[in-house]
């Protein structure tokens, strides 16, 4: 099925402010283009997940998240063919990567 297949997911941004859009702003956006008839639209603003939260997805079972800068994302079916290995890249389970992009320069 197509959760077999990658994902990308893109961030809408603000022009003036490089920002993230707002719950308010996608929602307006997502209205002005379903009035025109033609365009299904499923803008959404994205999740916001805790710190907390994202520790607790370092297995496949719970699924394996890290973030780095603003996002969060599902590495699960990547782990198994990190070109460093298994071992290294589930060091970040549920943390941060940027420590570990210091540490391992060839990323």
């Amino acid at each position: 099925g197509d959760t077999d297949k990658a994902q990308h997911i893109y961030t809408v941004q603000e022009k003036s402010s490089g920002k993230g859009l707002t719950s308010e702003k996608l929602e307006e956006i997502r209205k002005a283009l379903e009035k025109l008839g033609a365009v299904e639209c499923t803008a959404k603003a994205w999740p916001m997940y805790t710190r907390a939260e994202v520790a607790r997805h370092t297995t496949t079972e719970t699924g394996i998240w890290v973030s780095y800068k603003n996002g969060v994302y599902d590495i699960t079916d990547f782990v198994a063919n990190h070109p460093g290995g298994k071992d290294k890249i589930m060091l970040a389970a549920g943390k941060s990567i940027e420590p570990f992009w210091r540490i391992y320069q060839q990323h």
